[in-house]
């Protein structure tokens, strides 16, 4: 039996905007995560990246040409849809991925300049007939209240400002679920540090210009406490990024799944729900034990989808090993363009069909049973945590 998911809808419940003047300037560059910092990477590493090369498979398809038509002509297809009509452009990828719903995180770019005002309106503009829900993130909102304040703030009128932030946000009535990236600054282990602590990291963070990470630590750890506090208060999840990341920003020995147990295990963090982002990955097995160990904690496989190519054939098992069916969401994690939102559906809808598949013959799942679960992971679950129904 070959079970066939590509008509159910799909809710991608966590990737990044885009728009023209954010995509790569070399095409799937995206698709290696090596720093150009101190040497250059080639095109052709670039290229010869599976991800690179199943994505340009895609697109062919979609732009009408041969599968194996040279690189250039299918870039070339792909770049004449996407100028001619850049909003038909984006319809056209999330109609053929069947994309109805999509949780905007809106703290892109971790590095780099911050998003202009003539991008998000962009980016609002090409999705303006799709169903685009807010995830904040609160190292982003942090930073920018500092920024914008004419000057120098207080913690405590840091914090009266990041409150009245966070309310004026939520009263629109559009935000699905607050965020953190907390590992690729301190990691993942947060503990609790006093009032004082965090006051004293705030401000020789910010104005001291101290960047080291045991200066910034108490700080950034306080902060996710305060977005534990408005979760409680008006019902939100807490999306947490675990696993791999961009470097050098990111360090991956800080990046465990396992490194959350002092935070996990609080009566205030047990009573909200938890998603732990990107199945841990390349740590999936931890991840599945974290899922199946807390009652209020869920996860996704984004970033596997888009950026690394037929890692989610492997890690899909390891997570369904131990991760029930109705905590497993789908999610891209895509973001600056447009196209590995769209292929990590296509792809991810493809893969979810032969493991299935696999399981139903080897009697684990019946057929029915089997077409549920695979509506739960793809759209349903996503409907129901983030309450978009």
């Amino acid at each position: 039996m070959k079970l066939d998911f590509t008509e159910l809808p799909v809710v991608d419940a966590h990737a990044h905007p885009f728009m023209p003047s954010r995509e790569k300037k070399v095409y799937g560059r995206r698709y290696i995560l090596s720093s150009d910092r101190y040497s250059k990477v080639e095109q052709e590493t670039v290229s010869s990246t599976l991800a690179y090369r199943m994505i340009l498979r895609e697109m062919a398809r979609i732009s009408g040409l041969s599968k194996d038509a040279p690189d250039e002509e299918i870039i070339a297809a792909r770049n004449a849809m996407a100028r001619k009509d850049y909003k038909a452009f984006v319809e056209l990828l999330f109609r053929d991925a069947g994309i109805e719903t999509f949780l905007n995180e809106t703290g892109f770019p971790v590095q780099g300049a911050r998003l202009r005002e003539e991008e998000v309106n962009a980016f609002c503009q090409a999705t303006e007939n799709i169903d685009v829900r807010e995830i904040i993130r609160l190292e982003m909102t942090c930073n920018h209240l500092v920024e914008d304040s004419q000057e120098m703030l207080t913690f405590q009128e840091f914090l009266d400002a990041f409150h009245k932030q966070m309310r004026n946000r939520i009263a629109h009535g559009r935000v699905a679920a607050l965020k953190t990236v907390i590992g690729y600054f301190t990691g993942l282990e947060i503990l609790n540090p006093t009032w004082e602590e965090a006051e004293r990291s705030f401000l020789s963070f910010y104005y001291g210009k101290e960047k080291e990470r045991w200066i910034q630590k108490p700080f950034r750890d306080y902060m996710v406490f305060e977005f534990v506090k408005i979760c409680q208060e008006y019902h939100l999840p807490l999306q947490i990024h675990t696993g791999a990341g961009d470097p050098p920003s990111c360090d991956l020995r800080l990046m465990r799944p396992s490194l959350l147990y002092e935070f996990m295990n609080r009566e205030d963090t047990g009573k909200i729900p938890i998603v732990l982002l990107h199945g841990g990955y390349p740590f999936v097995e931890e991840m599945a034990f974290m899922v199946n160990g807390y009652a209020n904690v869920w996860t996704d496989v984004s970033s596997m989808t888009a950026d690394d190519s037929i890692a989610v054939e492997r890690a899909l098992p390891m997570l369904l090993e131990k991760v029930p069916l109705k905590r497993l969401m789908y999610g891209s994690d895509g973001a600056g363009d447009v196209d590995p939102i769209w292929f990590a559906a296509v792809n991810f809808k493809k893969v979810l069909g032969r493991v299935f598949d696999s399981l139903v013959e080897r009697d684990v799942l019946g057929v029915s049973y089997a077409r549920q679960a695979a509506g739960w992971i793809l759209s349903e679950n996503a409907k129901e945590l983030y309450k978009l129904k």
